[in-house]
């Protein structure tokens, strides 16, 4: 099942063959024992393409990090809809992890989703330099590009291993735009 569920993940499409023998009732008549051979192709999750930030803010911090809100959108370009339940993210910048992200009672619809999450940056102590690159990036007005990949995911608090499994193949690129500097 999760070899399924992360085709279904990251394909742009993905096809789905049911195999089996039906019994069919019509008007009263119950027919047994008909042979079933349905292939179907449906439009895959294809990694939630162009995900984007439409709000984030780091509202305070403290000595284990930077808070984060930020709502993000993922999108899926799937008829599909899932119950991911509640997310957890790890923020990478030039491949180095600054932190993580949750987001709560996730339900993927077709089309754009809004994510509000919320997680922590990490101060930068065992990387000095890649701390102070990002931080002056983002506050010079380049914005920050970073990855975010999924790390693990619960359904109604139970992880689901087939689903977390397809989750943690996904792997996004978001361009987080710097704040407004008023002087």
């Amino acid at each position: 099942m999760a070899q399924f569920a992360t085709y279904m993940m990251q394909g742009s499409s993905f096809s789905w063959s049911v195999v089996g023998i039906a019994t069919a009732e019509a008007f009263g008549i119950s027919f047994p024992g008909l042979k079933l051979e349905k292939t179907i192709t449906l439009v895959g999750f294809n990694s939630l393409p162009n995900p984007s930030v439409s709000a984030f803010n780091l509202p305070d911090s403290d000595s284990s990090g930077i808070h984060v809100v930020t709502t993000a959108v993922a999108n899926n370009p799937s008829s599909i809809s899932i119950d991911m339940g509640s997310l957890a993210f790890t923020m990478l910048y030039n491949n180095i992890n600054i932190g993580s992200l949750t987001a709560s009672n996730v339900i993927l619809k077709p089309g754009a989703n809004s994510l509000a999450m919320d997680g922590r940056m990490i101060t930068g102590k065992d990387d000095v330099a890649t701390a102070s690159t990002l931080m002056t990036s983002f506050l010079g007005g380049q914005g920050l590009a970073v990855k975010v990949t999924g790390s693990s995911v619960k359904t109604n608090g139970i992880q689901v291993n087939w689903l977390n499994t397809a989750f943690k193949t996904l792997t996004m690129a978001i361009s987080i735009p710097s704040p407004p500097i008023t002087t």
